[in-house]
């Protein structure tokens, strides 16, 4: 096949009967099957190493030495592409025992109630004329209205956590400066 796709294949050219030439024809579709299989034999690991050693097995050849073991034998950038596939292997071990480590960590939103933190307006003892708004626990506000008696903690969240909207609305405007609904219905 290899002859027939490179050489061509020679034809007699008949006039009234007699012989009068011969032509040489070429087959692209043979020659296109015959790359395909070269390809496929190029993806062979004892291909790519005979290709990647080709003078030392000229020589070997020319010297009459056996090529087998040459071909037989690993080559530099296949023992580099071994040895970095391990070393992605050991990282992505190391990541998925981290991963399977941080998700046997209880997270933080799964704490009981008492645990969650809340808003609190603190007003009193040393803190000023506005009040300042701290997030605490439960029981850091507990400990805080124990040792201080004088500091007003007032929680601006429900008992589980719901949010109070009007509080929070008013929070926002103002830490941004804005006046609140009563003064702008004043001032018109």
């Amino acid at each position: 096949m290899q002859e027939r796709a490179i050489e061509g294949v020679e034809e007699k050219i008949y006039y009234h009967g007699e012989e009068i030439a011969t032509r040489r024809r070429y087959d692209s579709r043979l020659l296109l099957a015959h790359l395909a299989r070269l390809d496929k034999l190029a993806e062979r690991a004892t291909v790519q190493r005979g290709a990647a050693r080709f003078d030392d097995m000229l020589a070997a050849i020319a010297a009459e030495e056996d090529t087998a073991p040459m071909i037989a034998e690993p080559t530099a950038d296949e023992n580099a592409d071994a040895l970095a596939e391990d070393i992605a292997a050991q990282q992505m071990q190391t990541m998925r025992a981290a991963a399977l480590a941080d998700a046997a960590k209880p997270s933080p939103f799964d704490r009981p109630d008492d645990e969650l933190a809340s808003v609190y307006e603190a007003s009193g003892a040393g803190i000023g004329a506005e009040p300042e708004h701290w997030t605490l626990t439960q029981a850091e506000a507990a400990t805080l209205r124990a040792e201080v008696p004088a500091l007003c903690l007032r929680s601006l969240e429900g008992d589980r956590g719901d949010g109070n909207d009007d509080m929070i609305a008013e929070l926002i405007q103002r830490a941004m400066g804005k006046p609140e609904r009563g003064d702008m219905e004043n001032n018109l």
